[in-house]
């Protein structure tokens, strides 16, 4: 918080009630891991026999494991650690997310897939920080076979992992041997480029996290590619509402036959966890936070 002087106080109360609290928070789950560390990395998803759609929010599906796995007698760690618990997952869980309410291409539902290919375009660290954690999306749809993930960007970054790579968790080798995950970093390019390329593998998703189409000359030739073929779902999601729905404008901009299956929105898959807001475009309001892909919205091309 600012301190202001009387004749200024009215000056600063908007901000104050809209973000101060959101800034203590931020605060807080800095200080409980610093001292104390994660113990929510040690979560495992279940692995489900029978598909169940998603729960009405990201907190409703972990507060029962958070509660499992961290102790609430230091007030508001079981908290801080429920809300890091959803800033590891975001990613995947909206996209899954997108994918239960847009279905696939030719009118397949999601759960009945036995193969799944999604790509990250404009992929940064963010979808590689918990890379684990897209064995999600398979580990909750019982019938899969095949899920491979396929990072694309110019900005794409592999680490110390090589380019093409399977991957599961021990219980997921346990739960379901007969299900491989497979990453592939591609190298940095532009999506259009890699949809030329002899790589390209077909996706059924396509997802673009905290994209800010509205502020890159450099989608306008990649936003068409997104939807390669009809029903094929995009997933988008930015920091704010309106950015959100100017995105959008310029995807039916570009875009024949779009169709809105999710409009703009509050996501509620988004992280829970307050990150304060370090642009310095002045795109965003001074000293407020940003929360991953807080607004979300899915589109595909109809016939």
């Amino acid at each position: 918080c600012v301190a202001w002087c009387p004749a200024c106080i009215q000056q600063g109360k908007p901000c104050h009630e809209e973000w101060c609290h959101l800034l203590k928070t931020a605060i807080e789950d800095y200080k409980h891991e610093k001292s104390l560390g994660h113990q929510v990395t040690k979560y495992e998803p279940t692995s489900e026999k029978k598909y169940k759609s998603l729960p009405a929010s990201i907190e409703i599906l972990f507060e029962k494991e958070v509660a499992k796995l961290v102790s609430n007698k230091l007030p508001g760690y079981q908290e801080s650690e429920l809300r890091y618990l959803t800033f590891l997952y975001s990613c995947p869980l909206t996209v899954l997310y997108g994918g239960e309410q847009a279905g696939l291409a030719d009118g397949q539902a999601i759960e009945t897939a036995t193969s799944l290919t999604i790509h990250l375009v404009g992929a940064r660290i963010a979808e590689v920080r918990h890379l684990i954690g897209w064995e999600m999306i398979a580990l909750r749809l019982p019938k899969l076979k095949n899920l491979n993930i396929v990072f694309i960007g110019d900005e794409v970054i592999n680490g110390d992992f090589p380019q093409v790579f399977t991957l599961k968790s021990n219980q997921a080798q346990t739960d379901r041997p007969d299900l491989q995950v497979q990453y592939t970093f591609e190298p940095p390019c532009l999506y259009q480029d890699y949809v030329e390329s002899p790589s390209y593998l077909p996706p059924d998703i396509v997802a673009a996290l905290d994209c800010g189409f509205k502020w890159y000359p450099t989608w306008d030739k990649c936003i068409p590619k997104l939807m390669p073929r009809t029903g094929v779902p995009l997933v988008f999601t930015e920091f704010n509402l309106q950015d959100t729905k100017d995105n959008l404008a310029k995807v039916e901009k570009l875009v024949k036959n779009v169709e809105v299956v999710v409009p703009a929105r509050r996501n509620p898959f988004c992280s829970r966890r307050p990150v304060r807001c370090s642009d310095q475009t002045g795109n965003y309001t001074k000293n407020s936070v940003i929360f991953s892909n807080d607004y979300i919205c899915v589109v595909r091309t109809k016939e």
